[in-house]
């Protein structure tokens, strides 16, 4: 009788190695196996040979992985949930050939980055200096896709590169800090931090001509809404970009006096998705005044979308609600994101370079955001009206949808 054990340690027979290939070939569980010896003639040896293999009684089997794709919150937040069972415990597990470690059945692996994942399970006999080790081992793969926003309120800063390639992490709460009034309801809101927050959001072109309107609703626990930064005169904080962050021919307004917005866009490839921004400023609910205790109210964001066709009937985008709390009292620990950019083009091309300046005119202070659809080095130069050069800025990460504030200083005039 030759002895082998599966999943365990071997039985030294003087037949081990012919016992071990047999079972690898084969990949046998433990129990006892007849087997017929014939030579090269096809001419039978030896009929009563017998094969025993002992060891668990069910081989090491590492199920379907189970896992979720990133959210909003950054770009390492997938996760995977390895189930196992079967061979010799206690057991080790291995992401991604990185270093083993003893584990319990289900483990999750959490701070997991998008794309493809291997899972390696290993039992307590596996050797992992013997490629041939009789150890269990089981091998799956899952893939974690990528982070797919739908509409979301991010910090100040938050650029369309930052939201594509989900770099920037949303935004928490909107504070407020209060002071009490005279009458019997809750806090009138003094003060709103942080200063602007951005409200991001995915929409596919259902038409060639399509209209988008951004509505805003609330709880009743506040009595003011977030109105759109430059409402009612100033349109450059509604945006309209590819999903590649490039340009957009669009026509911009405000809706529902300065909480929404309406874009009505043009010449649009049919299923194509764009990425809608607007910049809200909090300050505009200073002076509401909380109806109750506790002291949050609700805010929610949603884009609408529909054929431009007279009437005008939009459907709401469920992918693109976001949301965001007034809370009184809190502390906006949001971080704020970093640099980002995007693959610059690789081609030669003639292109229509754009930015925005505002406030025009302006006094100590100058915004300017760049709107063209690649990475490049900007120069600025600001001169006065009778062409002096007033301030020289080399920007050498300049990509769309960045927002530079320079501070000129004006030339006194000279006194006789």
């Amino acid at each position: 009788m030759l002895q082998y054990q599966v999943c365990s340690s071997i039985i030294l027979t003087a037949t081990e190695a012919a016992a071990n290939e047999f079972q690898r070939d084969f990949n046998l569980l433990a129990g006892q196996y007849n087997y017929l010896i014939v030579d090269g003639f096809g001419k039978e040896c030896n009929s009563s040979v017998r094969l025993e293999i002992t060891g668990p009684t069910t081989a090491l089997d590492l199920s379907a992985l189970g896992h979720t794709d990133l959210t909003c919150e950054g770009p390492n937040t997938g996760t995977i949930t390895a189930t196992f069972s079967g061979g010799t415990p206690p057991y080790q597990l291995q992401l991604d050939g990185g270093a083993p470690f003893v584990a319990t059945s289900p483990y999750t692996f959490t701070g997991v980055a998008a794309g493809p994942h291997t899972v390696t399970a290993y039992d307590a006999n596996y050797d992992f200096e013997d490629e041939l080790s009789p150890g269990c081992t089981d091998e799956e793969s899952v893939t974690v896709d990528p982070i797919v926003c739908g509409g979301h309120i991010f910090p100040t800063q938050t650029t369309c590169c930052n939201y594509v390639t989900g770099s920037a992490s949303e935004l928490l709460n909107a504070c407020t800090k209060d002071k009490s009034v005279s009458n019997s309801y809750g806090p009138k809101v003094d003060v709103a931090i942080p200063g602007v927050f951005f409200y991001y959001s995915y929409v596919t072109a259902p038409s060639a001509n399509f209209t988008i309107e951004l509505r805003q609703t609330k709880d009743s626990n506040l009595n003011k809404f977030f109105k759109i930064q430059g409402y009612p005169g100033n349109l450059s904080q509604l945006r309209l970009s590819t999903e590649t962050c490039g340009s957009v021919s669009y026509t911009a307004s405000f809706i529902a006096t300065g909480t929404g917005a309406r874009y009505v866009v043009t010449g649009a490839t049919i299923g194509a998705r764009y990425v809608v921004s607007v910049k809200y400023d909090t300050k505009s609910i200073q002076g509401g005044i909380y109806a109750g205790s506790p002291y949050v109210n609700t805010y929610t964001f949603q884009s609408f979308v529909g054929p431009t066709v007279i009437p005008l009937v939009l459907t709401a985008d469920a992918a693109s609600e976001g949301h965001v709390d007034a809370v009184s009292g809190c502390s906006d620990n949001t971080p704020l994101p970093g640099a980002c950019s995007l693959t610059a083009k690789s081609d030669s091309t003639t292109v229509s370079v754009g930015f925005d300046v505002y406030p025009v005119p302006f006094k100590d202070q100058l915004t300017i955001r760049y709107n063209y659809d690649y990475k490049t080095d900007v120069k600025i130069v600001i001169f006065d009206i009778l062409g002096r050069v007033l301030m020289t800025y080399d920007d050498k990460e300049a990509y769309f949808g960045k927002e530079v504030t320079l501070h000129p200083e004006f030339i006194q005039k000279a006194e006789n």
